[in-house]
């Protein structure tokens, strides 16, 4: 199984409690990573047959 990964943005969290900021609508609340505009956006994650994950 496998998922995709986005480099640029991810989750805004409460710097008090640690939680994700939910929005009105209950969708997390996005951020800029330090890694915004550089390279590629997704990043492929997949276990491969031995249980090792791998990227791509």
């Amino acid at each position: 199984m496998g998922h995709i990964q986005d480099r640029w943005f991810r989750p805004a969290r409460d710097a008090v409690t640690g939680n994700v900021i939910l929005n009105a609508r209950g969708k997390p609340v996005m951020e800029r990573s330090e890694l915004y505009g550089i390279g590629l956006r997704y990043k492929v994650r997949y276990l491969d047959p031995d249980n090792n994950e791998r990227s791509k």
